[in-house]
């Protein structure tokens, strides 16, 4: 048992449908029990002692034959890493459970709560509450208002330590201000470091869309806001998502937004950390606020009236260290006008558009030479309905590369191929379409993304990475149609697979990797891919629509990479079959007990998670969230950033419990 989660006491327990069996002092492990039991919740551990199935599989009636059936067999759950690292459990009041906690003396620093739960919950983590520090709310499924407030109102009065609070939509559409109502609870909020309200079932930059029914003229939703925007706020990070009420009540989309400025408004002396998605209202009342203490500012707006204020507001602001900033339809060339008297300190500048407007010829990029700090930075591929015009407008993505500082330790280049080289167009340079050679500069390049880089990697290309860039701990590179084994591996084998060219020079030289992704390479084969994944260090494995790996090379790689904790997969072999999908999860935990996170996305998925979404036109958002759609696989490099806001409460740390 992991010593961090201190003694665990063995509690009591009720009775149930089935008889009690004999504790440890028989012959009889608490495996035997599992394997011999035909109860469906007993089954299911077969395959995933607590993991990801449990909250699914798991109501009270279970919990109550569980505990019936073998104290030691929930001790044996309780002692798996994957409870270690997010306790995943539903509590009934009085059944072995409730020992198991409350005799626990490890500190729970993240709690989840869902509020479908029924309020004994509270009781009986009561000692967890006193702990947490972050505190995650959520609504999946309807449940009177006034049982939710109670319940919300409870989880307030025992939390003692609290810094940070995310909330759910559904929560801050329906029964916030009640809660709200009761002075110990805003005096509870008047101490928060952190505030998160979004969408927690929707992806974090897809916009929200809520019930937002009619109340005597008022809504809710709206009420809420204005409750909020009255606490005595001292926020040091205000993260607000795409939310917007449905269309057809009572009001515009935006009535709730005026709320918004003000609880910034509030907060704004002590505010280090600001993201709003503002696509869907306008935010007029911001430019007149100045936050003193702003270092990481996340906007997402439209290019029109909201560009201005962007600007205005951006102005206002001292040096930031971190912009994330992403438009609709373009961001205006201004704006990267304006960014040049706030880059003294910038560390980190991700840019999201369609195109750069407010110009007839390239972008002068030159402002990237002054930014001496910074040390990751991220451009998404401008749209332009043809590769003349948006070379003529933007100018080469290598010019970009040689602005930037040569201490840059993160790259991002998304939609690689078309932005950066058209020779019909332009002369190449001297180093041809080598993005290896491009890199040369940056000594010190630590992550590099390459999706959707199409001609862009090729096999010289990869060998030349591998070469100039040897500190990379991270590498992601998808939709590489000219990309062979040979790139990876560095040799070249004949019909007989006899080796006739080996340049000595493979993935295997990046060994201080922790973090690889490949996907939709369809030329390279699984027994390369095998041969060279290889990382003393490598954490995460990301193998997305190839060739589909075999088992045998699966659990090659599982072996090869000591290290290894997180695996995700695309395949076809696997789809649609989930007891062999259990089945080869529970080979890869066998075969290497640190791999506690398995994702296999079946081939019916592919089109959601890695479809070409890009508009049809200057005016389409087509399926990009931009106009807060669906899944946006432009978005894939910020499985990379580990900093994201979005992600706040994603981690799988030995911190967080979740009910």
């Amino acid at each position: 048992m992991d010593e961090n989660q201190g003694t665990v006491g063995t509690g009591g327990s009720t009775g149930g449908d089935l008889e009690p069996q004999p504790s440890s002092s028989t012959s009889q492990t608490p495996e035997d029990v599992v394997e011999n039991s035909d109860h469906p919740f007993l089954k299911a551990l077969k395959f995933d002692l607590v993991a990801d199935k449990l909250v699914s599989l798991l109501n009270f009636e279970d919990m109550k034959a569980l505990s019936a059936v073998s104290i030691d067999c929930l001790s044996a759950v309780r002692g798996t890493k994957e409870f270690s690292d997010t306790a995943k459990l539903v509590i009934e009041k009085n059944i072995i459970l409730s020992g198991l906690l409350k005799e626990s003396t490890y500190l729970w620093k993240h709690v989840s709560l869902d509020l479908t739960l029924p309020i004994e919950v509270v009781g009986l983590i009561e000692d967890i509450l006193e702990t947490a520090q972050t505190l995650s709310l959520k609504l999946p499924s309807p449940k009177d208002d006034k049982e939710v407030a109670q319940f919300v109102g409870e989880i307030f009065s025992k939390t003692k330590s609290l810094q940070s609070l995310a909330i759910d939509v559904s929560i801050m559409n329906r029964i916030l201000h009640d809660v709200l109502s009761d002075v110990a609870v805003q005096s509870q909020l008047g101490k928060l470091d952190c505030l998160i309200i979004q969408g927690f079932e929707v992806p974090f930059n897809s916009t929200c869309y809520i019930d937002a029914s009619e109340d005597e003229g008022e809504t809710p939703f709206q009420r809420n806001f204005f409750q909020l925007s009255l606490l005595p706020l001292n926020l040091k990070k205000f993260v607000f998502g795409k939310i917007c009420p449905v269309s057809g009540y009572s009001g515009s989309e935006s009535d709730h937004a005026k709320f918004i400025p003000k609880i910034v408004e509030a907060t704004k002396e002590t505010l280090e950390e600001l993201a709003l998605h503002l696509k869907v209202w306008t935010f007029d009342e911001m430019k007149g606020i100045r936050c003193p203490k702003l270092k990481r500012l996340t906007l997402s707006a439209n290019d029109g009236k909201e560009a201005k204020t962007v600007e205005t507001f951006l102005k206002n602001q001292p040096p930031l260290e971190e912009l994330f900033l992403e438009m609709n339809s373009g961001i205006p060339v201004s704006i990267l006008q304006t960014l040049q008297g706030m880059l003294s300190r910038l560390k980190k500048l991700h840019l999201k558009t369609k195109q750069f407007t407010g110009t007839t010829g390239p972008v002068d990029w030159k402002f990237l030479e002054s930014m001496e700090e910074l040390r990751d930075f991220s451009i998404r591929k401008p749209y332009a309905t043809d590769n003349r015009n948006r070379l003529q407008t933007y100018g080469y993505g290598d010019e970009i590369l040689s602005k930037l500082p040569p201490r840059t330790e993160k790259i991002s280049l998304i939609g690689f191929d078309p932005f950066w080289r058209d020779d019909a167009l332009h002369p190449a340079p001297e180093h041809g379409n080598n993005i290896g050679v491009m890199l040369e500069r940056f000594e010190n390049l630590k992550e590099l993304n390459l999706l959707r880089s199409y001609g862009s990697v090729t096999n010289e290309g990869l060998q030349s990475i591998i070469q100039m860039c040897p500190k990379l701990v991270s590498l992601a590179f998808s939709h590489c149609y000219d990309l062979t084994g040979w790139g990876l591996t560095g040799t070249i084998k004949d019909v007989e697979g006899i080796v006739v060219q080996d340049t000595g020079i493979s993935l295997k030289n990046l060994q201080g990797l922790t973090r690889f992704k490949i996907r939709s390479c369809p030329n390279v084969q699984p027994e390369d891919i095998s041969s060279v994944a290889e990382f003393p260090h490598l954490r995460s494995f990301d193998y997305y629509r190839n060739v589909d790996l075999s088992k045998e090379f699966l659990l090659k790689i599982v072996k090869q990479n000591p290290c290894l904790e997180q695996l995700s997969l695309h395949t076809r072999t696997y789809n649609n079959d989930n007891e062999y999908v259990n089945s080869l999860k529970q080979e890869v935990r066998g075969t290497s007990q640190r791999v506690h996170k398995i994702q296999i996305l079946e081939q019916s998925n592919w089109e959601e998670e890695d479809s070409d979404s890009d508009a049809s036109s200057l005016h389409d958002d087509g399926d990009s969230d931009f106009s807060g759609g669906g899944y946006d696989p432009y978005d894939d490099y910020d499985d990379f950033d580990n900093d994201s806001p979005y992600d706040y409460y994603n981690s799988n740390s030995d911190d967080d419990i979740e009910f």
